[in-house]
């Protein structure tokens, strides 16, 4: 499941430190109140990415397992939370919410027999 979400974030099979702090901010748990800040994102990309400006999935998997060690939380769980978060958003994009580039990365399919959601006020 974590590499789907990968995919999602991550042109040509690369992520950049742009979409990994973008990745960070929607893990439900994983920032915030008693979790990492921003700048401890930025510094487990950098440590895995070394010189490069892109991570792998390998290099991004080592990073949020740097993280999840920082948080507490086991990695496992923070892998479910990364794709329960994106199944939120994309689950609020279809529902007629406006959609965020995480759900928008994420293939929405429409049923013929469906009306369109009428816009909110």
């Amino acid at each position: 499941m974590l590499r789907d979400v990968f995919s999602g974030f991550a042109a040509d099979g690369h992520m950049d430190g742009k979409a990994f702090v973008k990745f960070c901010s929607c893990v439900e748990g994983l920032m915030g109140e008693g979790g990492v800040s921003m700048s401890d994102c930025d510094l487990a990309f950098v440590r895995v990415a070394k010189k490069s400006k892109k991570v792998t999935y390998e290099q991004f998997e080592q990073a949020m397992r740097e993280l999840s060690d920082k948080v507490g939380v086991d990695f496992r769980v923070i892998s479910l939370r990364a794709g329960d978060s994106l199944a939120k958003r994309h689950a609020n994009a279809t529902a007629g919410e406006a959609p965020t580039i995480r759900s928008a990365l994420l293939p929405i399919s429409h049923s013929s027999s469906s009306s369109p959601t009428p816009p909110r006020p």
